[in-house]
This record gives structure tokens, sequence and C-alpha cells, in this order.
């Protein structure tokens, strides 16, 4: 059976690449067909294990596939390593994960642009998860365009038993508490329109890592705990516990590749209210929600406001929305992905 390395972060860690490689590493029909290893690039003891997957990369036999999970700067630096020294006479997987990436091509010096130009020339299939993400590296590097090809990421999607009448008047916020994901316009969004959360009486849940403390801060000197609660990290039941209540998933991103998280609340009956950025406005059209220029404060509030005061047309959206979800199975992604190594 030919051997396929899945070289990333410990498959155990949180965030999107560790769940895709573990998801990768569950799918019965890839493990049918492939012997999977996973060389881990890093986990949550530091420099150690990068060293392990140097010495490992050595061994890796020469008829095999090696999925590189790529995203920016460290992630780049220690992919990119791992790539020049694997035989040449593997096949070579470059998998890009984050919406950021092309902003790092272009931000770093003319040393770390020729690794990244070589990375790709060199690589034997580069996935994409989104076509705007696609479109703009084919405008960037026109010589690989062959080569690309349009994965979405995926969600374990399942059948859900809850209605939209035991939903509670809850706008969620699930993402990783800093800047570039919108964080903090969030919180301008959810001051604008205090007063008319409260007579209306919803509220805010905030899950995520990252400036806790920052946020929780603004929280309080602004007087808004009685709207808003920051949870931290959740994960497993508790997450989708959270989704099953909530009718309106709010996602101001302002740098996303997909935006996966967008479809698990789908999944749950969510409303989607989004920026425009990345593969967001992909994954929703107008009968899923709303997606919002610019970021503009102003127009988030417009359209919270809207909902919150229209329940009849969150149900609507609501039961698309789980529909709509189905489109993105794991079992599409790994059906995908195996034509994808076949095709090497």
């Amino acid at each position: 059976m030919k051997k396929l390395y899945q070289v990333g972060p410990k498959k155990t860690l949180k965030g999107g690449i560790a769940t895709i490689i573990n998801n990768i590493n569950k799918s019965e029909d890839i493990n049918n067909k492939y012997d999977i290893v996973n060389i881990e690039t890093i986990d949550e003891k530091g420099k150690l294990v990068f060293i392990k997957s140097l010495v490992l990369s050595l061994f890796i036999k020469k008829d095999s596939i090696i999925h590189f999970h790529v995203a920016s700067k460290g992630s780049f630096f220690r992919k990119y390593i791992i790539f020049k020294i694997s035989s040449k006479e593997c096949k070579k997987v470059v998998h890009l994960h984050g919406g950021g990436f092309l902003n790092f091509y272009d931000n770093s010096n003319n040393i770390v642009k020729r690794m990244i130009k070589n990375m790709l020339l060199n690589s034997d299939s580069i996935i994409n998860v989104s076509d705007n993400m696609q479109n703009a590296l084919i405008i960037k590097f026109p010589e690989i365009k062959y080569k690309c090809i349009r994965i979405y990421n995926s969600i374990d999607y399942s059948e859900t038993g809850f209605t939209f009448d035991k939903k509670e008047n809850l706008i969620v916020f699930m993402g990783k508490l800093i800047d570039y994901k919108g964080i903090y316009d969030l919180l301008d969004i959810i001051f604008a329109m205090k007063d008319n959360i409260r007579k209306r009486r919803w509220s805010f849940k905030i899950a995520g890592n990252g400036e806790v403390e920052k946020v929780k801060n603004f929280i309080s000197d602004n007087n808004l705990n009685d709207i808003v609660d920051v949870l931290g990290w959740i994960e497993g039941e508790e997450k989708i516990k959270l989704l099953e209540k909530s009718k309106i998933f709010i996602m101001p991103s302002r740098v996303e590749s997909f935006g996966i998280a967008a479809v698990e609340a789908m999944n749950y009956g969510n409303v989607i209210v989004c920026s425009d950025v990345g593969g967001l406005p992909e994954i929703v059209k107008s009968e899923n929600g709303y997606v919002v220029k610019n970021n503009s404060i102003e127009e988030y509030c417009k359209v919270l406001n809207h909902l919150i005061e229209n329940n009849d047309e969150m149900r609507e959206i609501s039961q698309r929305n789980i529909k709509k979800s189905e489109e993105f199975s794991l079992e599409k992604m790994f059906s995908n992905l195996i034509k994808e190594y076949e095709n090497l």
C-alpha cells in the first residue's frame, strides 16, 4: 500500500489545519487506499517535535505522496524545509490554508518570495480552499494554473433533530479573539446596537481563545456584561449545544481563506452574517444570510437589527442552511482528495 504522509501540526491541536489532518486520518476511504503517516511539525511542547519531523523526512519512501498543509510565516518555513529535504521522486501536494498567504508573499523579502515560488513551481498539485483564493493565486503565478484545484474544507455533517422555535434570541461569534478575525469590529457593533439588543431581549456569546482579557475589559468598561458573555475556547458537545441554541452566527473576519465556521453554524440552522472576504461569499448567498461589504459597522447593525425583528425570515433561512451544509460534507472532501491523489 502506498504511503501518504500528512505534514502539518499535531492532529490534536486546536485550529482548522489540525482538524483537517485529524479528519483525513479518520477517513475509512483514504485509509483503505493509503497507509497514512503523520509528520508533525508543531505540537504543545515546542521545537523538539520539528527536529523529529526533519529526521522522519529523510526516510520518506520515494514512491510516496507527501501532503503539505501550508499557511503563512512559521507554518510555511517549517513545511518548506521538509519540502526541500524530502525525495524529489515523491509526489508533493501543497494544500494552502489561511486567507493571508498572498499577503504573506507580498510582504516578504525577495529571498522568502523565491522560496514560496520555488515550492509552488516544484509541487505536483496545489489545493486551494476557495475559488477566491485560487483565482488570486493564479493571477499572481499564472504558470501554476494547470496544477491548481479547489477543494472546499468540510464538516462532519450531522442530521440535527432540533427545531428553530426552540432556539434562543442569541447571536454567536466563534473564532480566535484577534483583530484579523474581526473581534474588535464585533465589539463596536455590540456597543452600537446595545439599546435595541436590550429592548428586544437578545444577547451575544463570544467563544474562542486569544485576547480574551482585552475583550472582557472592553465589555466591562462599556457596561455590556448584561448582553455579552465571553466563554473562552469551547469544543465538542459544548460547541454543538451553543450552535443549536443560537439563531444568528456572525463572522466579521478581515482575513479568511474559506470560512468553515460558517458552514458548521449552518448545519445547526444559524443565519449567517459575515464579511465579504475569502470564500465566505461562495458559502453565503442571499438565501443563506447576509454578506456585509467592507466590514461596515453601520451595515452590520442594519442587518442584525432587521433580523432580530423578523423571526419568520430567520426561520426560513435556518431550514435552507441546514440543507445547504450537506454540500460541505467530509465524504465529499475525502472523495475529492482521493481523486487528486490518484491523478498524481
